[in-house]
C-alpha cells in the first residue's frame, strides 16, 4: 500500500496529534466510514447514549458543548460510561483540510472530555469489540487516557484500562 506523511493537528491545542502513514488513512471517507461502522449504516455521528427521549438528547448535547480538552486530563482516571464520535475538519501543516474523528468520552458523573485522534477512535472500537456497547456494561469502566509517541515523534492518544 502506498504511504505518505500526513500530519493531523489537534484543534484543541493547535498541536500535532498523530501522523497517518497509509494513503487515505485520515481522509473524509475513511473517518466517516469508521464512525458509521460503530453505530448504524448511514449515520455519520455515533453516540453510545441510548434513548431518543429529550433527556438522552440533552445528555449528548451537553457532551458536545461542555467537553473539556482531554490532553489537559491525561493520566487521570475516568469512570467511562459513554462516548460520542463525530467527524471534524482540520488543517494539516500544508494548509490542506482533512477530516478526523472527534472523540468525546463521558464519565459516570457526566464530565465530558474531547480529543481529535484516530488512535483514540481505534481504542474505542477495541472497547466495543471486547466489552460490547456501553449500554450493556453493568458498570462504568475505569480508564486512563495516555499519550504515546509513534513514528517520527508524533504523539497519539490511547486508552488503558485501570
Amino acid at each position: 500500500m502506498a504511504t505518505k506523511a500526513e500530519t493531523i493537528i489537534d484543534d484543541t491545542v493547535d498541536a500535532v496529534v498523530e501522523e497517518a502513514t497509509e494513503v487515505g488513512a485520515t481522509n473524509a471517507t475513511d473517518v466517516v466510514a469508521a464512525i458509521r461502522s460503530l453505530n448504524e449504516p448511514g449515520a455519520a455521528f455515533y453516540s453510545s447514549i441510548t434513548g431518543t427521549d429529550f433527556a438522552a438528547r440533552k445528555k449528548v448535547a451537553a457532551a458536545l458543548t461542555t467537553s473539556v480538552p482531554l490532553d489537559e486530563n491525561l493520566g487521570r482516571e475516568i469512570a467511562l460510561r459513554d462516548f460520542v464520535v463525530l467527524p471534524v475538519d482540520l488543517a494539516n501543516d500544508q494548509g490542506e483540510v482533512n477530516t478526523a474523528p472527534r472523540v468525546i468520552l463521558i464519565s459516570e458523573d457526566g464530565t465530558a472530555y474531547h480529543a481529535t485522534s484516530t488512535g483514540l477512535l481505534s481504542a474505542i472500537r477495541n472497547l466495543i469489540a471486547t466489552l460490547g456497547e456501553p449500554a450493556t456494561w453493568p458498570e462504568a469502566v475505569p480508564i486512563k487516557v495516555v499519550q504515546q509517541k509513534g513514528s517520527n515523534g508524533y504523539r497519539f492518544f490511547t486508552i488503558n484500562l485501570v
